[in-house]
């Protein structure tokens, strides 16, 4: 078979020819399920004189690699069978760095303003043109404080080949929490999670492919930044307990 981008299939045909010989030649052909899968000849392999009978097997690949398996026929009237070997290679971009999690990185960015730099490299199969392309399409910030970063460097609709890459820069800026006077604190963590959606795992260019993922992680603010009403709620309070106890050392 063709190599095959993970996420796609390929198709091949089984030919039986007869080529002399005035009687049918019957038989049986197996079917297959999993990576290769088709369904054989359920009602029986039928070969009329100077015939030929086609059946269709598809090729499946889950990962990149190599990938296997026998396909049994027998021939009655010919007392002939055996196996028949499929065998096909599954192709396709990969990133270096993604764990089976799509993780593809973590970022420590502590309390203060910094960037940290990293680049996204495709380290698939070579040789395959687009079937080992990485397309980068879009990218999405969420989490508490995610209005906090900006990433820079993105194109959308990058194509990346096989061993090129794309460099990018995150800056995490808590300058707005800082004038507004909310106190930052390294005790606890808030985390950011950063989505690159691609193609990988589905047709070049398709947009329901395995996304990138990156945790951002940075020091959680005292008040809670997911819910900014809460957090004036709180202050208010506190405020209005400073004026409280005032009264009561007047008394």
């Amino acid at each position: 078979m063709n190599p095959t981008r993970v996420g796609t299939s390929s198709v091949a045909i089984v030919s039986f020819t007869r080529e002399s010989g005035d009687i049918d030649v019957t038989g049986t052909l197996a079917a297959l399920s999993g990576v290769f899968s088709g369904e054989g000849a359920p009602g029986g392999l039928r070969i009329g004189s100077n015939g030929q009978a086609e059946f269709t097997y598809v090729f499946k690949p889950p990962a990149r690699g190599t990938f296997s398996d026998n396909l049994a026929f027998s021939l009655t009237e010919l007392g002939a069978g055996g196996f028949i070997e499929m065998k096909g290679v599954g192709v396709g971009p990969a990133v270096a760095g993604l764990g089976p999690d799509g993780v593809a990185g973590t970022f420590d960015f502590g309390t203060t303003k910094k960037t940290i730099s990293f680049s996204i490299t495709n380290v698939g199969d070579e040789g395959y043109g687009d079937l080992s392309a990485l397309t980068l399409f879009d990218f999405a910030l969420t989490g508490p404080g995610a209005e906090l970063f900006t990433l820079t460097g993105f194109e959308p609709g990058k194509v990346l080949g096989v061993g090129e890459s794309l460099g990018l820069q995150l800056t995490f800026d808590p300058a707005t929490l800082s004038a507004l006077g909310i106190p930052l604190s390294s005790d606890l963590l808030e985390q950011v999670l950063l989505s690159i959606t691609t193609d990988m795992g589905t047709e070049f260019g398709g947009r329901d492919g395995q996304a990138l993922l990156y945790r951002l992680n940075w020091g959680h603010i005292i008040g809670a930044i997911a819910e900014p009403a809460v957090a004036g709620i709180l202050l208010t309070a506190i405020a209005g307990l400073a004026i409280l106890r005032r009264r009561r050392l007047r008394r």
